[in-house]
Formats: structure tokens, C-alpha cells, sequence
């Protein structure tokens, strides 16, 4: 959790590119929201790969979306390993709990005053 607080006012990644290696401050780096838990849990396990047991490749589909996006941005779509939350949410290595949603409801206050 250290390791995501320290970035806490880093900005967004919109390029989806891994954070910067030279960055001197961990809030100079930019994460996308996937990255951002994978590198965390790689910093606390001490591990390259914690979700896959391989270096997952970047995909970028529907391919025609995704070229316009980089197109705009004056970039070409990246190549390379990376994370998304999809690979994160199915990874046999993270379970799942449901969460009971019912406690989120708003109760009524009742306020005595004496």
C-alpha cells in the first residue's frame, strides 16, 4: 500500500506506458489505474511477474480505436508488456470476494438529545 500512497498526485498515463525509470520523484510518474496495482504488489512481493506467470503482452483492441487515440496523441501504439485490469480481475492469483453492498445503503440518523 506504501508503495501506491507515495504516488498519491501522479498523473494518469494516457499513453499506457510503463512508468518512467528516471523519474526522480515517485509522484513524477504517471500510471494507468492497472499499472499503478501492478507495480505495487511487484514492489511488496519483490517479484517481476505477480498476476501472470509471464510478462503479459499490451493488446490494443478494437485495433482501429486505439490507432486513432495514439494518432491524436502524435504517438505510434506502443509495443511491449504491460498490465490491464481484465488480466488482473481473472489472474488465478487474486480472489475475489463479493462485497455486501446492502451495507452502503443510507440508514435514517436518530439523534436523542437527552
Amino acid at each position: 500500500v506504501s508503495y501506491a500512497l507515495l504516488r498519491t498526485g501522479a498523473s494518469y498515463a494516457d499513453d499506457f506506458a510503463p512508468p518512467s525509470p528516471l523519474a526522480t520523484t515517485p509522484w513524477s510518474q504517471s500510471f494507468y489505474c492497472s499499472s499503478l496495482v501492478d507495480y505495487a504488489y511487484r514492489s511488496a512481493l519483490e517479484k517481476e511477474n505477480v498476476f501472470t506467470n509471464e510478462p503479459f503482452p499490451l493488446m490494443f483492441e478494437p485495433r482501429a480505436f486505439w490507432e486513432e487515440y495514439y494518432e491524436c496523441q502524435g504517438l505510434k501504439i506502443p509495443e511491449g508488456y504491460g498490465s490491464n485490469p481484465t488480466t488482473l480481475l481473472h489472474s488465478d492469483r487474486v480472489d475475489v470476494q463479493p462485497i455486501d453492498l446492502s451495507m452502503l445503503e443510507e440508514k435514517e440518523e436518530v439523534h436523542e438529545m437527552f
